[in-house]
């Protein structure tokens, strides 16, 4: 009787258990059957309306399984709470920045966008995807209307291995699916120009591109498909890529040159890639997707001994953001395709827009980029002409020199071309005794010059169109702050502008309320100029005096005080009962022409 019992509650708890089955909701069972799934097919027709509007577009190979973490090319990982095929598409093919991907996640049983987001590209961990659709679209939203430059390369050439100067070409791409065939040829074509149009020599000019020598595809060329990159940049039957673009490899190279580089040489660094950034901070994404930041490129630049010159330019998202950096590197210049907050463009998916310019022009395909009233091309004449031709209305190209000289009177010859300098010496100007002479040197032919100063009203001089100048000081300050400025244009429209802040000098007894600050009280006082005198190095060029008859300054006050400084400023402890109301202060000392001057100011 009791196993018939059991018999019949067994039997019971497995109806039971079928009858619930045959009710189990959709949540509870999906995630478990993948049997059920919709296909791949089925999952594109679902939102194949929307993949119609785009022309860049990736699916994942398989069903990403819920909670699945995938890490969107700069972005922290993330995950979706269920089965789904992902759709990746490329709202902005154009931009090398990875910002612009709409990802779209199709429930693997339903067939429903369930969600969308905006991500940093496609994965680069948590899934395979597959190209789709692979294409750029039409760019004239994009455009401005700049004619295309040439595309040939090298019209003027070197002497092979003529060129002394240095190069470092540097392509990280991040991974295979993201490093895009522009980016080597940008390599290519400066490789080239360096090596034919400027004479470089082979073993001078290091490549530290993608996977390095590695027979992996690690480069996605412009027909979809995912290939070897070819490590023979110039065609020439020598492969010129020898290193992996990492951190450890573009350190040992800045190591090679510290200990090969002379102090008069140069050092050219080409940048193509993508940019990233994170937390407000600029980066490149090395291979791998390593990120490389402006502190890290800095310290490699500063490797270099102080006096090699240093010219930097890049074409990656976000390259504004290591100006800053880098300039501190000193003797350098700096031009970037992109402000900090920028993305940077391609607009054929061949080439870069900022580099390709860039490159153009320095391999002598555009006549009107030499401007500059000197002969040979200057790294600013290849910013300005590059600048001008960018035909992208998003990318804003940014250029720094320190000191201008650098960029403005170098080029990739690494020879020096020539550059108005302004031959003064620092905060230095005129007295009533006499004039002193600015000269701008090193102005180019057939040039005018325009001299200018900020207070007009307090300097007499000669023409103001000469090169040199002589200039006497008419202001009736003792020492008064002024700006001279000269404008060189060349006959091609090319302006420089050097200016000087200066000091102008009145020798002799200046009696003024604007110079000498402080007061005079019962038990102490101070009294002060509003900065040290240049040229008065120590506490005996200052005398302070303090009295009450403008007729007798040699009964000095102060020598009953104990004084505790006697410089540009003068504190003191009072030590007499009797506080003078109406007196004067005065302090003399020598100015930095050589002339005897004395302060006075009448305090009531």
């Amino acid at each position: 009787m009791r196993k018939l019992l059991f018999t019949l509650l067994s039997l019971s708890l497995i109806v039971s258990c079928n009858k619930e089955s045959d009710v189990l909701d959709y949540d509870d069972w999906r995630g478990t059957d993948t049997e059920h799934y919709i296909s791949k097919e089925k999952a594109i027709a679902s939102v194949q309306e929307i993949i119609d509007q785009y022309d860049m577009v990736y699916v994942s190979d398989y069903v990403v399984k819920a909670n699945t973490p995938f890490v969107a090319f700069f972005n922290d990982s993330k995950s979706i709470n269920y089965d789904a095929w992902v759709v990746m598409i490329n709202t902005n093919p154009h931009s090398f920045s990875g910002r612009f991907w709409r990802y779209l996640y199709i429930d693997a049983y339903s067939g429903k966008v369930d969600k969308e987001t905006m991500e940093w590209g496609f994965p680069s961990k948590g899934f395979d995807s597959s190209i789709l659709k692979y294409g750029f679209g039409n760019s004239d939203d994009m455009t401005k209307s700049i004619s295309e430059p040439q595309s040939g390369l090298c019209s003027f050439s070197a002497p092979e291995d003529s060129c002394n100067s240095w190069a470092v070409i540097i392509s990280g791409g991040g991974i295979p699916q993201t490093n895009r065939e522009c980016f080597w040829n940008d390599c290519s074509a400066i490789y080239t120009c360096l090596r034919y149009c400027y004479g470089y020599k082979r073993e001078r000019i290091f490549v530290i591109m993608s996977d390095g020598t590695s027979p992996e595809p690690d480069m996605l060329d412009v027909s979809g498909e995912v290939v070897s990159s070819k490590l023979d940049l110039d065609k020439d039957g020598v492969d010129d890529v020898k290193y992996a673009a990492t951190k450890r490899n573009i350190s040992s190279v800045f190591d090679i040159l510290k200990s090969r580089v002379s102090s008069d040489e140069q050092v050219s660094v080409f940048v193509t890639d993508h940019g990233g950034l994170k937390n407000g901070k600029s980066f490149i994404c090395l291979w791998n997707n390593s990120e490389w930041y402006p502190e890290e490129f800095a310290n490699e630049i500063k490797k270099l001994p102080s006096s090699v010159r240093k010219q930097i330019v890049m074409g990656q998202c976000f390259s504004g953001g290591f100006i800053d950096a880098l300039s501190n590197c000193g003797n350098i210049s700096i031009a970037t395709a992109a402000k900090a907050d920028e993305s940077a463009y391609t607009l054929d998916g061949l080439r870069s827009e900022f580099l390709s310019h860039w490159t153009n022009a320095a391999a002598g395909n555009v006549p009107s980029a030499d401007c500059n009233g000197y002969s040979g091309l200057s790294m600013e004449e290849l910013f300005s002409y590059a600048k001008k031709a960018d035909r992208c209305q998003y990318e804003h190209p940014q250029y720094e020199s320190t000191p201008e000289k650098v960029g403005g009177g170098y080029g990739y010859s690494g020879e020096f071309l020539g550059y108005p300098e302004f031959v003064i010496p620092a905060h230095i100007s005129t007295s009533k005794n006499g004039g002193y002479t600015f000269e701008v040197a090193g102005v180019p032919e057939h040039c005018s010059i325009n001299w200018t100063f900020y207070r007009a009203n307090t300097v007499n001089c000669s023409s103001l169109t000469y090169p040199s100048i002589n200039v006497i000081n008419t202001c009736s300050e003792a020492v008064t702050q002024n700006n001279v400025t000269v404008q060189v244009t060349t006959s091609g429209g090319w302006k420089y502008l050097c200016e000087k802040y200066i000091y102008q000098w009145r020798p002799g007894v200046v009696n003024t309320n604007l110079l000498i600050q402080g007061n005079l009280e019962k038990g102490k006082g101070t009294f002060n100029l509003p900065f040290s005198i240049p040229g008065a190095n120590n506490d005996s060029d200052y005398v302070w005096r303090l009295y009450e008859d403008y007729y007798y300054p040699e009964r000095n006050l102060f020598d009953n005080c104990e004084i505790y400084a006697n410089n540009y400023f003068i504190d003191f402890n009072w030590t007499d009962d009797y506080v003078p109301t109406d007196y004067y202060v005065s302090v003399s000392f020598n100015n930095p022409l050589g002339e005897p001057t004395t302060i006075v100011r009448h305090f009531q």
